[in-house]
């Protein structure tokens, strides 16, 4: 039972979980901002894309099968 993804609350948390993860499977960090970003739908799904597709570990996947993310975002 482990995480699906991890969440920071800055950015330099995120880079720096990313850059130091040992885990052999990558699990994806992203930061709040984002994830409140998705949940109240302020974004639109091109720039959140954009934002997304700069991380380390992609979550789109992830979101996507939990059903948090629409289809006009691309994995």
């Amino acid at each position: 039972a482990g995480a699906d993804v991890i969440v920071t609350v800055c950015e330099l948390c995120q880079v720096n979980l990313e850059v130091r993860c040992s885990l052999e499977e990558k699990v994806p960090i992203m930061p709040i901002a984002q994830l409140l970003a998705l949940a109240l739908n302020v974004e639109e799904p091109r720039r959140l894309d954009r934002m997304m597709s700069h991380l380390v570990v992609d979550p789109r996947p992830v979101l996507h099968s939990k059903g948090l993310l629409s289809k006009t975002c691309s994995p």
